[in-house]
């Protein structure tokens, strides 16, 4: 009546294959793995406004209205000149303090503006004109 047992090498290997299993699902069950946190969303005007290369570039969008548009959503297609880029155009859209200081209601902010939507990457005003029929971007 009595069975029998199996050999006790094949027992200590069936516990110690037991032990490791279980200690393997304790130990990955640890939830103590930092986790990286996601990282901080970042529109057109927050990177333009962390670089100092870009100075004019933020006080130009700001003093023609675009940084609300530029702070949204998207899709925005950006070509971003550099403050070197804006000391070759003529007083005042040459440096961020000449920008800073066009009166609110002067013509020269729209002309900023169109500097800012259309002069750039060697098209033309009639190109630009066109696109912005088609669909509204804004390119720097």
């Amino acid at each position: 009546m009595f069975t029998s047992l199996p050999p006790v090498g094949a027992l200590r290997r069936l516990l110690l294959l037991l032990a490791g299993l279980f200690g393997l699902a304790f130990t990955s069950c640890k939830n103590n793995d930092p986790t990286p946190p996601a990282p901080a969303q970042s529109n057109i005007v927050q990177v333009a406004q962390g670089k100092p290369d870009f100075a004019t570039l933020v006080a130009a969008v700001v003093k023609t209205d675009l940084a609300t548009t530029l702070s949204g959503p998207g899709p925005f297609t950006v070509l971003a000149p550099t403050n070197a880029a804006f000391a070759q155009l003529s007083a005042p859209f040459n440096s961020a303090a000449n920008i800073n200081a066009i009166p609110a209601n002067s013509p020269q902010i729209a002309a900023l503006r169109n500097i800012l939507l259309c002069q750039h990457a060697g098209y033309a005003e009639a190109r630009c004109n066109r696109r912005r029929q088609r669909q509204y971007r804004v390119c720097l």
